[in-house]
């Protein structure tokens, strides 16, 4: 009969994590997956709650265009402050890891809040915190493909990591 591990640290899965952290971690290629698949979640959140928007906000909460319009601009002014924030720390701390968790983290944080609110401010609040999630992710990011990548493959990085941006898309 096997015996179970004392700690999580002692388990095979955690040593496997381990080994695979240290041997693909820190390579362009592994940080261009993670960004890639950071951005395509950030993407497909943000696409699975605005096709609904106008329908909950006339059925549910009995308001009209003109509110869905201020919502998807709360989504905007949010995306500026958490990118300009996430640059500004980004570029003071050495580990640009926290502030990634940070912003996925807030992502599933700010799609339940979103989906349990029941007046137009917390609908409101909900937005612009999606919106500064979203800025973090998108920003951290992609300052984790410029640490990692020559220059002279920067342009090329850059587009294979937005890719995750267009395949999380509603519209395709």
């Amino acid at each position: 009969m096997a015996t179970m591990p004392r700690t999580i640290r002692d388990s095979r899965l955690w040593k496997w994590l381990s080994y695979m952290r240290n041997k693909y971690g820190r390579s362009p290629n592994a940080v261009l997956l993670m960004v890639g698949l950071a951005l395509f979640v950030d993407t497909v959140c943000m696409g699975a709650i605005t096709p609904g928007l106008p329908d909950l906000l006339q059925s549910k909460l009995k308001m009209d265009d003109y509110t869905n319009g201020i919502l998807y601009g709360c989504f905007g002014i949010g995306v500026i402050f958490g990118a300009v924030t996430a640059g500004i720390i980004s570029d003071r701390y050495l580990s640009r890891r926290a502030p990634m968790v940070v912003g996925l983290f807030g992502l599933a944080v700010t799609a339940m809040l979103f989906a349990f609110s029941n007046s137009f401010w917390k609908l409101v609040l909900a937005r612009i915190a999606q919106g500064a999630a979203s800025g973090i992710t998108w920003t951290i990011g992609l300052a984790m493909v410029a640490d990692v990548v020559p220059e002279d493959r920067l342009g090329t990085a850059m587009g294979t990591a937005s890719i995750g941006l267009t395949l999380g898309k509603d519209e395709l």
